[in-house]
């Protein structure tokens, strides 16, 4: 059974493999968006004053008025010292704003559309930049991906008692091709268990079945909501 295990192991690793390399990369890079723009962007930054942010029902009707009405999707404010994020996306016809204005006073500091550099890597991290097709690849490399997760636990898992010490070690003495082993299997025991939750959320946005499934368990069998 393991052998059988080994080679879907294997072979799914090869054709999901580059995939999910691409995937965790820009999640990678993403997830440190604002910190990367903070350093280099002057309009992530509004001065602070000795007043009250604005409600955001003023910045959405800023924002709609520069956009000439397209939908505000959300408004998000973050700490002293930043400016604030609107958001405007739709699908027919398809775009993607992104508008920083002042708390203070709402003066637009910024429009951004989907061709920036984060919207490149949200568009790779989502879709490879192949839209439909390329958000079914993601999807189902993902899902294969948890397969791999699976497959590698049962692979792992020492045979005998005698073996469970040394399993959970990396043989830094032994020949290279032994710690590179070791590294495989050592090092993706521990991160499985981060990797699974990873995925699985991961998985909501792809699949509606996923989504309500995570719903019903996170709620205790709640119905699930639109």
């Amino acid at each position: 059974m393991k052998k059988i295990i080994g080679q879907i192991h294997l072979w799914l690793g090869l054709t999901s493999g580059l995939v999910v390399f691409i995937v965790a990369l820009t999640g990678c890079i993403y997830v440190f968006e604002e910190e990367i723009q903070g350093l280099c962007l002057s309009y992530q930054s509004a001065e602070v004053q000795d007043k009250a942010y604005l409600p955001p029902s003023v910045l959405k009707t800023n924002t709609e008025k520069l956009l000439r009405g397209k939908k505000i999707n959300s408004v998000q404010y973050r700490e002293k010292g930043k400016s604030v994020y609107a958001y405007a996306y739709g699908e027919n016809p398809k775009y993607y704003y992104q508008v920083y204005l002042n708390p203070y006073s709402g003066e637009i500091l910024k429009v951004t559309e989907n061709d920036t550099f984060f919207g490149v890597i949200v568009e790779l991290h989502t879709s490879l930049m192949l839209g439909d097709v390329g958000g079914y690849i993601v999807d189902y490399a993902t899902l294969v991906f948890i397969v791999l997760l699976i497959s590698g636990m049962v692979l792992w898992w020492p045979r005998s008692k005698g073996r469970q010490k040394s399993s959970f070690k990396i043989k830094w003495g032994a020949s290279f091709k032994r710690v590179n082993y070791d590294l495989h299997n050592v090092l993706g025991f521990y991160i499985s268990w981060i990797l699974i939750f990873v995925a699985i959320t991961g998985l909501a946005w792809g699949f509606e079945w996923m989504d309500k499934d995570i719903y019903w368990t996170a709620t205790g069998g709640e119905p699930y909501k639109e």
